[in-house]
């Protein structure tokens, strides 16, 4: 499931190889047979020339005519470059041999026929192979040893035997036919051997050249795949500060999907969260245009349904899909056109699901192993920082709870001291203002205790305003003070807690101590009327389907009775 742009990069094929060392072995032989040519052409100008210098006066219009002719296909196989490789090189390895037939006919076994032969079998060797150089080896062999029977035979009128001896022997057209067989043989074997050294040594510079090529290929997307994963880790560390420091779900699955979105160079990025009832996953966070239409419109996916995210939410397992319009198992969306791969990730922390990512991208086969697991190790990450975000709600409504509940049993317990006579107000009046009411003026300060107003204090002052310091001033002392009186008040509560459960001792231990009903009753009645101040208490003891039928609902009537006056 590697991505095509960072997949590794195979060796090229032998037939590519041989493919690619041909090449090289035609550009050399192309070049070589260019620089024959153009040497040949000035050569074989000046050669032309000289020759019609000499046959011309003696006549020989058809050596002139095979000059001409040769010549003629010399300059096209030379200029016309358009012509394949094969047509210019039999045509420039074919004129040397035409020549040399015209020698050998024309000068005999003394002429330059043997020399023209053997550089046409020479340059087949170099221009089209060790065995076009053979062939044209035993065409030339076979062609001076025809020549030199059509002599013997009387066939071709033989040359000037005052120059040119022996041209009618056909022997010793035989033993020079051997001898250039031989040396012909000898510089083609040459040739070809040189040639073949040359071929593998060029062969061993394109594998070597392919080879630094693989490597280096090798080395750059390697490159290419560590810069990758290294803006992958940098953003999964981002990532992870982003998630340590934002407490709020939504702000948080924002930010992530964002971060996501433009580090990894995706396509698209959505949140999705499973509901209170655990039916449905609803999209909470999503990038651009289409991620804001699709929250504004409530968009939502059945946990376990025909979608991506459904299916990962419901077994817990990232689902890719390389080619979307191969998997089965995908909600299509008409607001994301362009998706060719996508990726579901869920968000577990621990036994929970709190439900799931969703990455796409416009290309396909976008993710691979690598992709998964870095970005899976960020969904983990986020349902973690979720549910901490949830914990620190849960924690923060509790607490909110219990601040309400200790404001409300603050203002309770001082309600019901306010109600106390002598307790209420207390007030001081300064001398310097003894009897003097004119141009005072009322400030009241509210006494405060944890967050809850338990009083006021009133100040009057011919002053108008006070200093900040002051009104600072103020308040700490009226903290102070209320700090204080909670603690008066807290240790009378201990005290008389303290009282009570004292009471419920003595009373426990000499009920206990007594060995009959009467006797429990009458020293627990004491006790309670003695520790409560009560002028009469009364134990009635009787069913309690007796105590429900007495009339007048108080159900104290019958029944056995113990009291004493206290």
């Amino acid at each position: 499931m590697k991505r095509s742009f960072y997949r590794r990069q195979v060796p090229p094929s032998r037939q590519v190889a041989v493919e690619e060392k041909k090449s090289s072995l035609e550009e050399l032989r192309l070049r070589i047979m260019n620089v024959m040519l153009y040497g040949a052409v000035t050569v074989g100008l000046i050669a032309v020339i000289s020759n019609l210098m000499t046959d011309i006066p003696q006549g020989n219009w058809g050596v002139i005519a095979v000059y001409a002719v040769a010549y003629a296909g010399l300059l096209a196989v030379t200029f016309f470059r358009r012509l394949p490789f094969d047509v210019r090189a039999y045509g420039l390895t074919l004129l040397p041999y035409l020549l040399g037939v015209t020698a050998a006919v024309q000068d005999g076994i003394a002429g330059n026929g043997r020399v023209w032969m053997l550089l046409s079998a020479g340059l087949a060797s170099i221009l089209l192979g060790p065995r076009v150089g053979v062939g044209y080896l035993l065409l030339g062999t076979a062609t001076l040893l025809g020549i030199g029977g059509a002599f013997s035979q009387g066939w071709l009128p033989l040359p000037d035997e005052a120059l040119i001896p022996s041209a009618a022997h056909f022997s010793d057209w035989l033993g020079t036919g051997s001898v250039f067989l031989l040396t012909a043989f000898t510089i083609g074997v040459s040739l070809s051997v040189l040639i073949r050294g040359l071929d593998t040594s060029l062969q061993k510079e394109q594998a070597l050249a392919s080879s630094l090529a693989f490597d280096q290929q090798q080395l750059d997307d390697r490159t290419h795949e560590l810069d990758r994963r290294l803006v992958q880790i940098r953003t999964a560390a981002e990532i992870s500060r982003t998630l340590s420091g934002v407490l709020d779900p939504n702000l948080l699955l924002q930010q992530v999907v964002d971060l996501v979105r433009q580090r990894f160079s995706l396509y698209y990025v959505a949140a999705f969260l499973i509901d209170d009832l655990g039916e449905y996953a609803v999209l909470r966070a999503g990038t651009g245009e289409a991620g804001s239409k699709m929250i504004a419109a409530g968009h939502r996916l059945p946990v376990g349904g025909a979608s991506m995210i459904g299916w990962t939410i419901a077994n817990r397992r990232p689902r890719i899909a390389l080619d979307v319009g191969q998997d089965a198992v995908r909600f299509s969306n008409p607001l994301l056109p362009q998706t060719r791969s996508e990726m579901a990730l869920p968000l577990v922390s621990g036994e929970q699901v709190f439900g799931a990512l969703s990455i796409q991208s416009v290309q396909a086969e976008a993710f691979d192993e690598d992709d998964v697991a870095v970005l899976q190790g960020i969904a983990d990450s986020l349902a973690t920082a979720l549910q901490n975000a949830r914990l620190f709600q849960q924690s923060a409504q509790s607490l909110d709870e219990i601040r309400a509940l200790n404001r409300q049993y603050v203002a309770d317990a001082w309600k019901e001291i306010s109600q106390q006579p002598g307790v209420s107000q207390a007030s001081h009046e300064n001398e310097l203002y003894s009897g003097s009411v004119e141009g005072l003026r009322v400030l009241p300060v509210p006494l405060t205790l944890r967050d809850q107003v338990i009083g006021q204090l009133l100040l009057e002052t011919d002053r108008t305003t006070l200093t900040p310091e002051e009104l600072n001033f103020i308040e700490q002392v009226t903290t102070q003070a209320a700090l204080a009186m909670e603690n008066v008040r807290l240790l009378e509560e201990t005290q008389r807690r303290a009282g009570e459960e004292r009471l419920l001792v003595d009373v426990v231990q000499k009920a206990r101590s007594s060995a009959d009903i009467e006797s429990i009753l009458r020293i627990t009645i004491k006790e309670l009327s003695s520790a409560l101040g009560a002028s009469e208490s009364e134990i009635y003891l009787a069913p309690a389907y007796a105590l429900q039928e007495q009339p007048g609902g108080n159900g104290y009537q019958d029944g056995a009775e113990g009291g004493e006056e206290a």
